[in-house]
C-alpha cells in the first residue's frame, strides 16, 4: 500500500516537474545564447575584417560551405514551406 501511495503521489506532481523543467530549460538557452552570441558576433566581424568584407570566405571550404547551406536552409525552411505550399499543384 505504501508503495501504491507513492505512485501516485508522484504522478499528481509530474505537472509540476514539467513545468519546472521547461523553466531551467529556458534559462538554460538563454544563457548559452548571451554567452555564445557575443563570441559568435566577434568572430563574424574578425573575418569580415580578414576578408575585407567578402562573404564567398564562408564558402571556401567545403565543410564550410556544406554548413553554411544547412544553416540558411534551416535558417528559411518555414517561409519556403508555406511558398511551396500555396502553389498550385
Amino acid at each position: 500500500m505504501i508503495s501504491g501511495q507513492k505512485g501516485g503521489t508522484q504522478a499528481s506532481h509530474f505537472p509540476f516537474y514539467v513545468g519546472a523543467l521547461m523553466i531551467v530549460a529556458g534559462i538554460a538557452n538563454l544563457v548559452l545564447a548571451l554567452v555564445l552570441g557575443r563570441m559568435a558576433e566577434s568572430s563574424f566581424r574578425r573575418s569580415m575584417l580578414l576578408s575585407q568584407g567578402e562573404l564567398s570566405v564562408f564558402f571556401a571550404s567545403p565543410l564550410a560551405a556544406t554548413l553554411m547551406s544547412i544553416g540558411l536552409l534551416m535558417l528559411f525552411w518555414r517561409p519556403l514551406s508555406r511558398l511551396w505550399s500555396r502553389r498550385p499543384a
